[in-house]
């Protein structure tokens, strides 16, 4: 039914186990909370553009409170300066020694210590213009715990809250801030669902052990899956779907490292009415590449009736699954 196929994934693996070599070095960004509000890898829309993109960062919640104090997570040198960026607001970016940059974004102010060059940007460009203040290597040192800033709710943001990112600087990739600080924060209370799926465009219920067809040589599917919270007020992205046929896996999404040139091309995963809390993942493509892990579906031969499962997890390594049949 398959030809042999190789994964190859060499970036993703130096990258995490860079990442897992350092991850007990970081501290928390805020400790007004311990409660994430926001995952990795969830479709975000441009307010301007209506481009679909990825959430590259992790919203932690400060209770909705403005000016709590946000630390830097780890020991490093400020790299940038961001005032009045159209989405996330006030950002700063600390580098590291191990390579990675961390930034923190929507925030009302930062530290005292920047209050004068922010002046004198204010002064030359106004105070509503978009600036970038990028420092000379060890111009301003910061150390782990510091206070960098203060969270607010500028930019896209809708209420005050902590954006966090963590990029690899040599590789241009975003890396799931859940890989250093999970074991510092709650896991949402929350349980992974399957909501309906879409197979060749046509929504349907979702039914263990159902039937669905398909007309396309390869069956175009789409599922619409989450981390839905117990109360059912938020909702999560998942971390990892998996697509199989006749138990092989064929195909695989995975929320663990975005490379910056794929974050805009939101539209190769996720389908029509994904929102920033709706999410139809695409488990079809005619490429592999950035968090389209795994893409063997131009190896497939399938005809009559075709058992398939799809596998959904949280990025606690919590998984659901859901079995049915495709039929021509």
């Amino acid at each position: 039914m398959f030809k042999k196929s190789k994964l190859v994934a060499v970036v993703i693996i130096s990258v995490l186990l860079c990442s897992f070599l350092w991850a007990n070095n970081y501290g928390l960004p805020t400790y007004t909370t311990k409660r994430i509000t926001g995952t990795f890898g969830e479709c975000r829309i441009n307010a301007q553009t209506y481009v679909k993109r990825f959430n590259i960062g992790l919203a932690l919640s400060t209770n909705s409170i403005e000016n709590t104090k946000i630390y830097a997570m780890n020991d490093g040198t400020v790299w940038k300066l961001v005032i009045n960026d159209p989405i996330y607001g006030n950002v700063i970016y600390i580098k590291h020694p191990d390579g990675l940059a961390t930034m923190y974004g929507n925030l009302n102010r930062f530290s005292p210590e920047y209050d004068s060059i922010l002046q004198s940007v204010m002064v030359e460009f106004g105070e509503e213009s978009n600036t970038v203040i990028e420092f000379n290597s060890n111009e301003y040192t910061v150390r782990k715990g510091e206070v960098i800033g203060y969270s607010g709710q500028t930019g896209a943001a809708i209420a005050p809250y902590c954006h966090v990112e963590f990029l690899d600087v040599a590789q241009n990739i975003y890396i799931d801030p859940l890989v250093y600080l999970k074991e510092q924060l709650n896991r949402p209370d929350a349980f992974l669902d399957f909501d309906s799926v879409r197979v060749d465009g046509k929504e349907q219920n979702i039914s263990n052990g159902g039937s669905y067809y398909y007309t396309n040589t390869i069956p175009q599917i789409e599922i619409n899956a989450r981390l839905m919270d117990n109360n059912r007020r938020s909702r999560y992205g998942v971390h990892r779907v998996q697509l199989f046929f006749n138990d092989e896996e064929v195909y695989q999404l995975l929320f663990e490292t975005i490379p910056a040139d794929f974050n805009e091309q939101g539209e190769k995963v996720f389908g029509e009415g994904s929102t920033s809390s709706y999410y139809w993942y695409k488990l079809y493509s005619d490429r592999r590449e950035g968090v389209i892990v795994l893409n063997r579906l131009n190896e497939v031969t399938i005809s009559g009736t075709t058992r398939a499962r799809i596998v959904i997890e949280d990025d606690w390594g919590n998984a659901k699954s859901w079995d049915f049949y495709l039929k021509k």
